[in-house]
């Protein structure tokens, strides 16, 4: 999953460079970009392995596992990517 994950980061990264040096339309990146948002959330909601492990020093919180922190930093980084394409399809940020 965590593979999954880290595909879906490098996909999101190759259509951001294509979006800005205007390879192809917004609405084609946008519609890619949904895709990969999507998917990378399933593979977080799939995910079946531990979430979570104690800290290191036992202050008596918990924290990410690596695996599923990968998973999450994906999950934002599309959702992020997501909406700054949206915001430039609507008018409210002129980047590319």
């Amino acid at each position: 999953m965590s593979l999954l994950a880290i595909i879906t980061g490098i996909l999101t990264l190759v259509n951001y460079a294509f979006l800005t040096g205007q390879i192809y339309p917004v609405f084609i990146g946008v519609f890619l970009q949904a895709i990969l948002t999507i998917v990378t959330f399933m593979t977080a909601l799939a995910y079946r392995g531990r979430r979570q492990r104690r800290d290191y020093v036992h202050g008596g919180y918990k924290i990410f596992t690596l695996r599923f922190g990968i998973i999450m930093v994906s999950c934002l980084g599309n959702l992020a990517v997501l909406i700054v394409i949206l915001l430039n399809l609507f008018g409210r940020l002129n980047h590319f």
